[in-house]
């Protein structure tokens, strides 16, 4: 199945240049809208309060047919 985008009012096809579109664009908003908020001299914890600072993170091991099994029982699917 292809799957179809209109972009800068062109029907495109190509799902490599569509996904390209996709890069830029999410690459690209961040620093789009951060050139749009004014610099604040709050603290960003003064809006989590009850949020507490994580002193160590911890993953357990896996092996490699823990892995595979995980990979494998994953639907098939597309992007398109």
């Amino acid at each position: 199945m292809r799957c179809s985008m209109k972009i800068d009012n062109t029907i495109e096809n190509d799902p490599t240049y569509i996904a390209d579109k996709f890069s830029d664009l999410f690459s690209e908003i961040g620093p789009k809208y951060a050139s749009n908020i004014s610099p604040s001299s709050t603290n960003y914890q003064t809006y989590m309060p009850t949020c507490k600072k994580a002193t160590s993170l911890y993953f357990r091991p896996h092996d490699s047919k823990e892995i595979i099994n995980t990979i494998n029982s994953l639907k098939l699917k597309t992007s398109c």
